[in-house]
């Protein structure tokens, strides 16, 4: 299988898409489902791709969710016999709730997109280049090392931070 131009930026794409449409659609944080918030919560999450300019929000607003990218990955793609590469990517999702319990709640439903809990641990990945995103065949992206963390700091109360690693491979 070769190199698909793009590729890193589709697992990214299919990581942040992941967090938005698992939060906003099935766990109801958009308020549709249930008719109101879970968990009691009274502010819809914001969520954004950090880094983009054309997206503008206070770090302090209320069920902010910040999706950004770790290190780029490698540009050696790692040879895993009978033709198989991969490349593994890094994901920080930091979270700033209403209050504690908030933050908390939505810290563990991120974490549950990426576990068969909520969403699915193993995806194909969507070629976003095309109309209709199909899928590149031979493309899978798995989520591991699934870690999530409440800073301890009595200014950082309200924080979570969820980071994964997503391995893409790719192969014939």
């Amino acid at each position: 299988m070769a190199y698909v131009r793009g590729q890193e930026r589709m697992v990214t794409m299919l990581a942040f898409t992941t967090v938005r449409d698992t939060l906003m659609g099935p766990l109801g944080w958009d308020g549709v489902v249930l008719g109101r918030l879970p968990f009691q919560a009274t502010v819809k999450p914001t969520i954004v791709e950090q880094g983009d300019p054309k997206v503008k929000i206070d770090p302090l607003v209320k069920n902010a969710i910040g999706f950004s990218e770790g290190m780029m990955p490698m540009d050696e793609i790692l040879q895993l016999g009978d033709g198989l590469q991969s490349q593994t990517h890094t994901f920080f999702v930091d979270i700033y709730g209403e209050s504690l319990s908030i933050a908390k709640q939505l810290a563990h439903d991120v974490r549950g997109c990426f576990t068969d809990r909520h969403g699915r641990s193993v995806i194909a990945l969507p070629d976003y280049a095309q109309p209709g995103h199909p899928v590149l065949p031979g493309h899978l992206v798995e989520y591991t090392d699934i870690v999530t963390e409440f800073p301890e700091s009595l200014d950082q109360r309200n924080w979570a931070v969820v980071k994964f690693t997503a391995l893409h491979t790719f192969g014939p």
